[in-house]
């Protein structure tokens, strides 16, 4: 959370020089409400930390402005690859009124919320780890009821579980997202994280 103070420092700089170009003898008032603003950011992101289940951090993500969680073991919710796709989300893809979207290895559940917010009528978010399918849930949860209601999540092997978790049995889908394709051969069952790069035993690095 403390790397977002500068962008916060910056927007009260602004406005305590508003206000003193308009009330130039309140300087010790201008003051205080830059000190304030950095108060109230401080204690909403200590308190989202403070709230934050054993094995999970909390991160701010700007794109979505709202913190979110994630666990020790899944893709970190704001890595350089999630960033690009959240942006191709909210300005290449919305609206997605009407479609029906799948993000495959959904990990913290960023790219499904940013779906669901863009106006899918349903997100299908699926991941082979189950620590990320309750990463998500965790994450679901703090947003609206509009947007749970539009956001299935489940554990599969890429395709695998879909028709199980959607009651159909052969899913499609308008929108398909893939934030980070798989590229080693084999996961460490001892690091969750691994299962995010691993295609399996038939799978080759070109």
């Amino acid at each position: 959370p403390l790397r977002h103070y500068g962008t916060v420092a910056l927007a009260d700089v602004a406005l305590t020089a508003l206000f003193l170009s308009l009330h130039p003898l309140t300087l010790p008032w201008a003051l205080l409400i830059f000190l304030a603003g950095l108060s109230v950011h401080a204690l909403l992101n200590w308190g989202f930390a403070l709230a934050a289940p054993p094995g999970y951090e909390a991160e701010f993500v700007p794109e979505l402005e709202r913190t979110l969680f994630f666990y020790e073991e899944v893709l970190h919710p704001t890595e350089a690859t999630t960033a690009l796709f959240l942006r191709l989300i909210q300005k290449r893809l919305a609206p997605l009124t009407g479609k029906r979207a799948l993000d495959l290895g959904t990990g913290s559940g960023v790219l499904a919320i940013a779906l669901a917010r863009a106006g899918a009528k349903q997100v299908v978010a699926v991941d082979i780890v189950s620590e990320a399918v309750e990463n998500t849930r965790l994450n679901l949860a703090w947003e609206s009821e509009e947007t749970r209601r539009r956001v299935v999540v489940g554990q599969s092997d890429l395709y695998e579980g879909l028709p199980a978790l959607t009651d159909e049995p052969h899913p499609t889908f308008d929108v398909v997202v893939f934030s980070n394709p798989p590229f080693a051969e084999a996961p460490d069952p001892d690091f969750p994280l691994t299962y995010a790069t691993a295609a399996g035993e038939h799978f080759e690095v070109m």
